[in-house]
């Protein structure tokens, strides 16, 4: 997954994972994130469901609406994200990571 957005200091790209996502918000892992009421955009390329012919891409725009800043395995933030915008597509080549 691949995450960005802007504040006052500048734009923002990083990666994390997301184990939880749906079309109404995600919980992100993360090693870096916006402050709560944030705008974010991220990119999740799902794998290939069993017995599918493409993998899909997921893109969203939503607004962050709860920040914890806490180890989790790899990373120091989890958060979530309220989807205000979802698209669903064919084709998970790209910069997008796959979601776990």
């Amino acid at each position: 997954m691949v995450l960005y957005w802007d504040d006052t200091h500048g734009g923002y790209l990083q990666e994390g994972i997301t184990r939880d996502l749906g079309t109404d918000g995600e919980f992100v892992l993360a090693h870096a994130c916006p402050g709560e009421g944030a705008t974010i955009s991220l990119e999740i390329s799902l794998p290939r469901f069993p017995g599918g012919v493409r993998s899909l891409r997921m893109r969203v725009r939503g607004t962050v609406v709860r920040v914890e800043f806490m180890r989790s395995g790899d990373f120091e933030t989890r958060f979530t994200v309220c989807n205000e915008q979802s698209l669903l597509s064919e084709g998970g080549d790209g910069p997008a990571r796959r979601a776990v």
